[in-house]
């Protein structure tokens, strides 16, 4: 439920910003600035590339497994815990990659659209939408790896404690064989 909260919550405000209007004295939302923020293209090429990084690597299981468990918080055994955690990072490093190119691609087209100066405030809103939905999808996938971490310490603690109570049943039992 927590994890949900935080998602609605990162679109809610993500939403909130794009609607102000920095330009006027009052605060005013202008629903019409939402369409600044929407360019299929560019969303569909940070998804595929986080995409094609998870299926390249065999890691969608254990992403979706990451995901179950966030809203769940259902704990996971350490293994399948430390293959979603290992998942998880690979679609941060490869959404801000992916943005990254993206950005580039379209800093290069405007670039080459500057004699156009009509076309240079789409090519730049583009160049810039690349980043922004990569650095978005790590925003909304940062709880996720954090709560992968802190399962992960969890579950390694209480190995450790599991293993020093069957250690310390082991010598006492060990004891009265000798004894």
């Amino acid at each position: 439920m927590g994890y949900a909260l935080y998602l609605v919550g990162c679109v809610l405000l993500a939403a909130l910003a794009a609607m102000a209007n920095p330009f006027s004295s009052s605060f005013q939302l202008v629903p019409a600035n939402l369409c600044n923020l929407v360019d299929l293209p560019t969303l569909v090429w940070v998804l595929a590339v986080c995409a094609l990084a998870l299926l390249g690597t065999r890691s969608l299981r254990p992403f979706g497994r990451g995901l179950r468990a966030a809203f769940r918080r259902e704990a996971l055994p350490a293994a399948q815990a430390r293959e979603s955690l290992s998942a998880w990072k690979l679609v941060s490093l490869a959404a801000l990659l992916a943005g990254g190119m993206g950005f580039l691609n379209n800093l290069f087209a405007m670039m080459h659209s500057l004699a156009f100066t009509d076309e240079v405030g789409l090519a730049l809103n583009l160049a810039c939408l690349a980043l922004y939905y990569a650095l978005f999808l790590d925003l909304l996938l940062l709880p996720v790896g954090v709560l992968l971490k802190r399962q992960l310490e969890t579950t390694a603690r209480n190995v450790k404690n599991d293993g020093s109570i069957q250690g310390s049943i082991s010598l006492r039992t060990g004891r009265r064989k000798a004894g």
